[in-house]
């Protein structure tokens, strides 16, 4: 959003090293840049339309560079509200404070684009800390993010001069006042040197200018501040070292005494182990005696059952011969008694024929 108004001026005017203007609409200002005799221009406009006519009318300065992107916060996809007035086109829409400024104010397109982030923008122009630059920042509604993404990247305190065009309460959506971005500024080590509403009353422009000692003295707070944080950080640390080193030692003192119950144990487990090795080597022994034992036993029922196979042998031949001279027996008690009959009957025949003979004797 621009304001038809010229540049008042309350630095040199010249021979600045690079003036950035974000949301450069129809850069009313163009001559009071060129009289500054930058090094470089660069001006960055969404709106397709007034690019172009900037293009155009700067085709003859080769220091100055026209950009047709718009510049929000974070790079990526975005949509450009146009209205009906050409020096209120937005990222955000209009809130009520802006159309009671401008009761007939109508959107008249939504334009799809890719937006690209300062730092990433601003990476190529190789700024120095020592020269003269100036920013002027013209973005209705992506005010802060823009400056709060500037600080991030450490990108801020190149600018030396500073120049904002707010409205003095919120006219888009999602938008800050003037007063909140303009704290922003002054705690980040920017001093506000005037206010110009000769153009506009509700959307005033500001001007502002590094301060160095203020920065200087911000940077020692932070650093103080991170010396201090680092320091309770630290104490932290030692004193959480401490309670570790309370807690090792406690644990140092088990481990101690666990180790010489590990120990006792130990030597009564070897103790254990060499009595249970003597017992084996004993019962080893026993084993061996009770084998040799076994086999001797062995041997001697080897020994035993030969000499009763041969014993039985024997006694069966004993008594093969017992029962043969008994068979010899019976046959010659057979026939003794067969020798006796017949010797019987032999003397009766003989008695008979002895006493026939004498009955023949004398018969004669």
């Amino acid at each position: 959003m621009h304001k038809e108004q010229h540049n008042s001026q309350i630095w040199p005017t010249t021979h600045m090293d690079t003036i950035v203007h974000l949301g450069a609409g129809r850069c009313r200002e163009l001559d009071d840049y060129l009289a500054a005799k930058p090094a470089r221009l660069l001006l960055v406009e969404a709106d397709p339309q007034l690019a172009k006519m900037l293009q155009a009318r700067t085709i003859d300065q080769p220091q100055v560079e026209v950009i047709n992107r718009a510049v929000a916060a974070h790079t990526g996809p975005v949509t450009f509200h146009r209205y009906n007035l050409p020096d209120v086109g937005s990222l955000y829409q209009a809130a009520p404070g802006l159309l009671e400024l401008f009761p007939g104010l109508k959107m008249v397109q939504e334009l799809q684009m890719e937006a690209i982030d300062p730092a990433t923008l601003l990476q190529s122009i190789h700024q120095q800390v020592e020269q003269r630059n100036q920013l002027i920042i013209d973005l209705p509604g992506e005010e802060l993010p823009v400056l709060k993404a500037l600080q991030q990247a450490d990108q801020l305190h190149y600018f030396e001069q500073l120049q904002l065009h707010c409205g003095r309460q919120s006219l888009y959506e999602d938008g800050e006042p003037a007063a909140t971005i303009l704290q922003w500024l002054q705690d980040h080590g920017f001093e506000l040197l005037l206010e110009d509403d000769s153009q506009d009353p509700d959307r005033p422009r500001w001007d502002l200018k590094r301060n160095k000692l203020q920065l200087d003295h911000r940077e020692l707070k932070q650093q103080l501040a991170q010396l201090t944080k680092t320091r309770d950080e630290q104490t932290e640390l030692l004193n959480e070292r401490e309670d570790q080193v309370e807690l090792l030692t406690n644990a140092l003192d088990e481990q101690a005494k666990l180790a010489a119950e590990h120990k006792t144990q130990l030597e009564q487990a070897n103790q254990a182990k060499v009595e249970q090795l003597k017992l084996a080597n004993e019962c080893q022994t026993l084993i061996e005696q009770l084998t040799k034992a076994r086999d001797d036993q062995a041997k001697l029922a080897a020994e035993h059952k030969t000499q009763l196979e041969q014993a039985n042998q024997a006694k069966s031949e004993q008594v093969k011969l017992a029962n043969n001279r008994q068979s010899q027996i019976e046959q010659l008690t057979k026939a003794r008694d067969e020798q006796v009959k017949l010797a019987a009957e032999r003397k009766t025949q003989l008695e008979q024929a002895n006493q026939a003979k004498s009955e023949q004797v004398k018969l004669a």
